[in-house]
């Protein structure tokens, strides 16, 4: 009997899969409240109707809509990408290979320096005071850089 009832069991449970895309599923807050809107759908063979809704405030929006609303600031943002990436992006990049190599220059001479510190202190030829301020200096502009 136990067996036959966990086969029966098997049988009854469903694997929920959502047949539909919802878009801004978890994306969607509510206007009132600011609470995470959920997702239905509805619709037979014909037509579709996707919503959002909020359990709190009882609204509901339809994602056709609200793609309408969305869609025009999406494509002014893949527009203003993709002209970033023209235009802007290779001079960049040029700028920051060249300025890259100064600040890599600068940055070994600058722990050089400090490694020279380290030995004279270490010698005795510098002292204490005179180490700290030296030392301090070169962390501030390894810092900086």
């Amino acid at each position: 009997m136990f067996e036959d009832v966990q086969i029966q069991k098997e049988k009854n449970q469903r694997a929920y899969c959502r047949d539909r895309v919802y878009i801004f599923m978890q994306k969607m807050k509510c206007p009132k409240c600011g609470k995470l809107m959920g997702s239905k759908g509805t619709g037979g063979k014909k037509k579709k109707y996707m919503y959002y809704h909020c359990s709190e405030c009882k609204i509901y929006l339809r994602e056709d809509l609200i793609e309408e609303q969305v869609m025009p600031m999406i494509m002014d943002l893949i527009e203003y990408d993709m002209t970033v990436k023209k235009y802007f992006y290779p001079v960049l990049a040029d700028k920051k290979e060249k300025n890259t190599d100064k600040l890599d220059k600068e940055i070994n001479t600058l722990r050089n320096q400090k490694n020279r510190i380290k030995e004279a202190y270490l010698k005795e030829i510098v002292d204490v005071e005179e180490f700290s301020k030296e030392y301090k200096a070169i962390d501030e502009k390894l810092e900086l850089l």
